[in-house]
């Protein structure tokens, strides 16, 4: 249980690292396609304001769209950097992943082992019981201690029956 508990732990904080750098991507993206939407704008107004002879504006949006397009090239630059950490993020996902899933297969095999121990122990106490009732039944009817006791045997052998039975639904086992 422990080594399912650590591997459920690492495939978390494997997949909020990862997330953190999707995440990361995202804004980096939208802030690209707000500067992709931002610098054909100036470039229409720059074009207006030199057309109208407004040279200082149209020098002033020039300067802005340079440096719009010196900060679109960081961007692009940031988000090209976290390609490699986001690929390594998803490997380590997927390994933290086969590591749960291989310490899921050990803990359901380690609990069917345990649940066959305790169906072989019922059984065991259900032939016990068995025999019991049997022999009560051959001393015949004559004290009604002897009813009350098979009644507990039956009762005893009804609930070991469904303990049984649950136990094999709950692994699958067969009789």
């Amino acid at each position: 249980r422990a080594a399912y508990a650590a591997a459920e732990t690492e495939l978390r904080e494997a997949n909020g690292a990862r997330t953190a750098l999707d995440d990361d991507a995202a804004t980096l993206r939208a802030a690209l396609a707000a500067l992709d939407d931002r610098l054909p704008e100036l470039d229409r107004q720059k074009k207006a304001a030199a057309s109208a002879r407004n040279y200082k504006e149209a020098g002033a949006l020039a300067k802005e769209a340079k440096d719009l397009s010196a900060a679109r090239g960081a961007k692009e630059e940031t988000l090209a950097a976290l390609a490699a950490p986001r690929a390594a993020a998803s490997e380590a996902v997927d390994a933290a992943r086969a590591r749960r899933d291989d310490a899921r297969a050990a803990l359901d095999a380690v609990t069917r082992e345990a649940d066959v121990v305790v169906l072989r122990s019922l059984r065991r106490r259900a032939r016990a019981l068995g025999r019991c009732r049997r022999a009560l039944a051959r001393r015949g009817a004559g004290l009604r201690l002897d009813a009350a006791a098979d009644a507990l045997v039956r009762c005893e052998l009804a609930t070991l029956d469904a303990r049984c039975s649950d136990l094999k639904r709950k692994s699958g086992l067969e009789d």
